[in-house]
């Protein structure tokens, strides 16, 4: 039986995490564009800034659906996605608390990812 024929386990951390990451890059999509719809109707703010941080959303739920299929080139761009969110959210002020545990979550997604990249592909 070759490689190719052996379906990969996923197995429980890993899916918990991605499963729990996506729902949670989803809320974020769904309130960006929230803020963004109310940022145009009362003319408030920057509503590019808005916006821009839900494609940003957009393209991190993309990543996800890559790593759930197992695609190495989705691990980069969600890492890359990952890293230019921590710095805007350094940047514009995120509480400690909040990037703590957003760092600590990501590490926990690192880890699960390093324990079964010998199957992505």
């Amino acid at each position: 039986m070759s490689v190719r024929t052996v379906r990969a386990q996923r197995g429980v951390p890993l899916t918990v995490m991605l499963v729990l990451l996506t729902l949670a890059q989803l809320w974020v999509v769904v309130f960006g564009f929230m803020t963004w719809q109310s940022n145009v109707a009362h003319n408030q703010g920057n509503p590019g800034l808005a916006l821009a941080g839900t494609l940003l959303g957009v393209v991190g739920l993309v990543a996800f659906v890559g790593v759930w299929l197992w695609r190495k080139a989705a691990v980069y761009l969600l890492a890359a996605v990952v890293l230019v969110g921590l710095v805007t959210d350094a940047i514009f002020g995120l509480s400690s608390i909040a990037l703590l545990i957003r760092l600590v979550l990501l590490a926990a997604l690192a880890w699960c990812i390093k324990q079964k990249w010998s199957s992505f592909r």
